[in-house]
């Protein structure tokens, strides 16, 4: 059996060599606990042939069955570095509109409404936001006082203090970055922003190389072979995105030859409540939940705040209670507590970045989702099916 995994991760600056040693950890503890020979080669890195993916070989093996998955890592980070590299004075204006937006929209009121245990989360950026440019602007206030002073040199000093007194708010901020990810959360909301009004030229490009990529690998896989387009976090809504861009080229993606199939882990769709666009990705996300050759799956977890936990993120979107069969994807809820041991838990438990990431770490108990199971996995996935590890229920407690 042979698996094409074509995978587009978060919003993330780290390099790719961060994540090949993340799933190198977690496919050998995936093998350790399934009793599976497992190995994982880079046969591509970005700076060879084409920078749009680096591209990793997979093999598990047991009892005489083998799977090889080769594993496309789609290349963002080049897009996402564009807000680190904004001049400060830029990225606070655009924090101040992104944030504005969001409030005038009523998105923080609706998830008030529906996720209390997760509001804090989601107030707290424009609230530090707010707090940090008032302590940046604090010194206006003196200048009143410095129109009636008589000493130059006083009055001087005064407006040098002035001068600095921002900037060294704004460095200090940085210097909290580590503790806060304050900075990368409004870098965040601002590129949501930009890509849910369509006013990103280079992403949308890429998209659409995405796209065309997924129709290469369909095509020229064997037709008992799998197609799977995963995406993590923001990246799930890249991935729907893609997924749309090569239906625009070929509406009968997936008809014929090797099957396909669409994953996504810990969505973020709930970003998109604070912005009035995203018109093209509501329209990705119709055409793909009534499309018959493309099964798509969303697996949320109950601590995960950042996806909201107790709901698909894609409820919020919609602005929907209850999504029926046709208005999105098949569901699946899993619990982390439940998935890993207690001592993998406990290093996990109260770090918010760490729960979101849940769904990239090996499953320690069968019955819950497990990534690996989904990408190396002897059991083929079928939709609508409760296969073993990987697409049996959690139940809900």
């Amino acid at each position: 059996m042979k698996r094409h995994v074509i995978y587009i991760p978060g919003y993330d600056p780290r390099p790719p060599e961060v994540a090949f040693s993340f799933f190198q950890t977690e496919i050998a503890r995936y093998g350790d606990q399934r009793n599976v020979r497992c190995t994982l080669e880079e046969t591509k890195g970005l700076d060879e042939g084409n920078p749009l993916y680096a591209l990793w070989q997979v093999r598990s093996n047991q009892s005489g069955q083998t799977v090889d998955t080769d594993l496309y890592l789609i290349n963002w980070r080049d897009l996402v570095l564009r807000e680190f590299q904004f001049s400060g004075l830029m990225r606070i204006l655009l924090g101040f509109w992104t944030f504005a937006s969001m409030v005038f929209s009523g998105y923080y009121f609706r998830l008030y409404q529906r996720h209390l245990h997760s509001t804090l989360f989601w107030a707290y950026p424009p609230i530090f936001f707010a707090i940090l440019v008032s302590a940046m602007l604090f010194p206006l206030g003196l200048l009143v006082e410095m129109v009636n002073w008589q000493d130059y040199r006083q009055s001087a000093l005064a407006m040098l203090g002035f001068i600095l007194w921002p900037f060294a708010i704004y460095r200090g901020s940085w210097l909290l970055e580590r503790h806060t990810y304050f900075w990368y959360l409004t870098n965040d909301y601002i590129s949501i922003r930009r890509y849910s009004l369509n006013k990103d030229v280079a992403l949308r490009e890429r998209l659409e190389s995405v796209g065309q990529l997924i129709l290469q690998i369909q095509e020229n896989a064997a037709p008992e072979d799998e197609v799977i387009v995963l995406g993590h976090s923001s990246g799930s809504m890249l991935v729907v995105d893609a997924i749309h861009e090569a239906l625009c080229i070929n509406p009968d993606l997936g008809t014929v030859g090797a099957k396909i199939r669409c994953l996504t882990l810990g969505s973020a769709f709930n970003y998109f409540c604070g912005f009035s666009g995203s018109t093209k990705l509501r329209t990705a996300i119709a055409e793909l939940t009534v499309n018959r050759a493309i099964h798509w799956r969303d697996v949320y977890a109950s601590e995960d705040i950042i996806c909201n936990g107790k709901f698909p993120s894609l409820q919020d979107f919609t602005r929907k209670r209850t999504l029926s069969k046709n208005e999105g994807p098949e569901q699946q809820r899993t619990r982390i507590a439940a998935s890993l041991t207690p001592e993998r838990y406990r290093a996990l438990w109260g770090k918010v970045f760490n729960m979101h990431f849940c769904y990239l770490l090996a499953s320690d108990n069968p019955g819950y989702f497990d990534l690996y199971e989904e990408l190396l996995g002897f059991k083929e996935v079928t939709a609508g099916e409760s296969k073993e590890f990987a697409l049996t229920a959690a139940p809900s407690h």
